[in-house]
């Protein structure tokens, strides 16, 4: 008992079951010379579906983790599942996010198009023949599927999908599995199906490498093609892998009269209106052409201020004539003018074309006027 108690004292309270199984071997006689701690750090996820490194599965558990002790390093692990919306959406989301956004969360790894049914499936079958020593295998298979950017790496940081399917059924060596490597696994680029089977009839746990890899043929592109990506909760994004509302867009140049824009309707050689990121502009075969709201009626709000370039010119002092008028720049026209007759009373004040108008009280040998308008781009 003299011997629990001095050990004890040497380690820390977490590492007390350490010191525990120390002492029982120093009381069964064994011959220990140094005492050293064996690292069982490995991957934990965390609520948040973030994951960090733990020192071993106690301290993982002390922050609600969930312990994979067969990676020691968070490279190529996935610490997300499939959260089910009220909404019929669905979000790959660690478990406190999709909490607090009062979905369900189906589990660590489950995917949105299995176990949320009622969005969009990210889901493929996969079909393939297998033999055991050159005769096609009849039986019982568990599949571990990984997916993988190189033909080759067993570098895990190039591994972006891992799935496992259990007690696949093979039949004359046939047989299909169905496969998700979540909405991100598929971006366009080449991809690498690595295969490791184990068959019910050998040991439990053993799996064998199936080589060489199988490269993804284009079916499953489907799913993301040629960079348009649609993600579970219905969103479609055009340059971009997390659009946030039903098309988002990101990408493209200026809109201008002759090209550009980040979205086009209607053909370039006609009328069409072209949008970027802060404008849109009609145009008519390379020109800028009138844009139109609400023709036939209805009214058009505004929460801003519209700049329709307004400018207040005037003439100078016409001396010795009671009668001048002030034409707008060009493209602009008269909001409102005004006259000044130097004291005399002003005979006319109107608008005139695309500018102002004065006529002012004539008096033998005296005249004296000058115009103001207000001009703007408007019709």
């Amino acid at each position: 008992m003299r011997c629990r108690g001095e050990m004890t004292s040497v380690f820390s309270v977490e590492n007390r079951r350490k010191a525990g199984i120390f002492v029982a071997a120093l009381m069964m006689g064994w011959a220990v010379g140094e005492v050293r701690a064996q690292s069982s750090a490995g991957a934990c996820c965390l609520p948040n579906g973030a994951c960090t490194v733990a020192n071993d599965p106690f301290a993982c558990q002390a922050q609600s983790g969930v312990f994979l002790g067969s990676s020691p390093t968070c490279a190529g692990v996935v610490c997300t599942g499939a959260c089910c919306l009220p909404s019929k959406s669905c979000l790959q989301t660690g478990t406190a996010s999709c909490t607090a956004a009062g979905g369900a969360y189906q589990g660590l790894g489950s995917a949105c198009g299995d176990d949320c049914p009622s969005v969009m499936p990210m889901t493929f079958t996969y079909q393939g023949q297998l033999k055991r020593d050159g005769v096609p295998l009849t039986g019982v298979i568990d599949g571990r599927f990984s997916l993988w950017i190189s033909e080759s790496s067993e570098d895990l940081a190039h591994r972006v999908g891992l799935a496992q399917v259990n007690s696949i059924e093979v039949a004359n060596g046939l047989f299909q599995a169905a496969l998700n490597f979540g909405q991100n696994a598929f971006n366009g680029n080449a991809r690498w199906l690595q295969i490791e089977v184990h068959d019910h009839d050998d040991s439990p746990g053993t799996f064998t490498l199936l080589f060489p890899r199988q490269t993804i043929t284009p079916t499953p592109y489907s799913l993301q093609t040629r960079g348009i990506v649609v993600r579970e909760d219905g969103n479609v994004g055009i340059g971009t892998k997390t659009p946030v509302v039903k098309l988002h867009v990101v990408g493209g140049t200026d809109t201008a009269p002759g090209g550009g824009g980040y979205i086009v309707a209607g053909s370039t050689t006609s009328l069409n209106i072209s949008i970027d990121d802060n404008e849109i502009m009609a145009r008519n075969n390379g020109q800028a052409a009138t844009l139109t709201l609400n023709n036939d009626g209805g009214d058009v709000k505004f929460g801003g201020a519209i700049d329709i370039g307004i400018e207040d010119i005037q003439t100078p002092v016409f001396e010795d004539t009671s009668e001048a008028s002030l034409q707008c720049p060009a493209g602009k026209r008269a909001l409102s003018g005004g006259c000044w007759c130097g004291g005399l009373s002003i005979q006319e004040s109107r608008y005139d074309g695309t500018g102002w108008y004065c006529r002012c009280d004539a008096q033998p040998s005296v005249g004296r006027v000058r115009v103001y308008v207000r001009c703007a781009r408007v019709k």
